[in-house]
């Protein structure tokens, strides 16, 4: 019953909705057939299937999940108040500057967040920015001007490259 294997449109890239709603028809039927696999039908059921998810990637892309909203969801699914949420990240002002995205979140505060609500540590580190501060990852460094300003910019810069900080003096 339903075995013959019917002959298909060639495989093709799917382009419009009309090609998306085609080959999601075909999957749907070639499902309730549960074709062996390694079969005909079973490797149009597959071929279908990748085609159909690289549409859907394409047409529909997921934005990733920013800290603050991974952080919102998960204490909303545990019901959890915003003053308890506040006193796992130290206080309410520490609360509202992780969500305002003025300050990214500490290693301590990343562990009691994945100990209450189980968010794995992962998905709440924000990249390279949270080596800086908050204020330079949005605009870049800040502009220092003045030679005060040049000299504190050169020593910093080489203390963090490893050279030896301080007056260099002409013999």
């Amino acid at each position: 019953m339903g075995h013959l294997l019917r002959v298909a449109a060639p495989a093709r890239v799917l382009r419009s909705r009309e090609d998306h709603a085609a080959a999601m028809a075909e999957l749907r039927g070639l499902m309730k057939e549960d074709p062996p696999v390694g079969s005909a039908a079973g490797e149009r059921l597959e071929l279908l299937a990748v085609l159909i998810q690289d549409y859907e990637s394409r047409t529909f892309p997921v934005r990733k999940a920013t800290p603050q909203e991974i952080v919102e969801f998960m204490a909303d699914q545990q019901q959890l108040s915003r003053s308890e949420l506040a006193a796992l990240l130290g206080g309410r002002s520490r609360l509202s500057d992780f969500m305002n995205g003025v300050r990214p979140l500490s290693r301590g505060q990343i562990s009691r967040l994945r100990a209450r609500l189980g968010i794995l540590p992962g998905l709440l580190f924000e990249g390279p920015k949270e080596r800086g501060s908050a204020a330079r990852s949005s605009s870049g460094p800040r502009a220092v001007t003045g030679p005060k300003s040049a000299r504190l910019q050169v020593a910093t810069s080489r203390a963090r490259s490893g050279k030896k900080v301080g007056k260099s003096r002409k013999s």
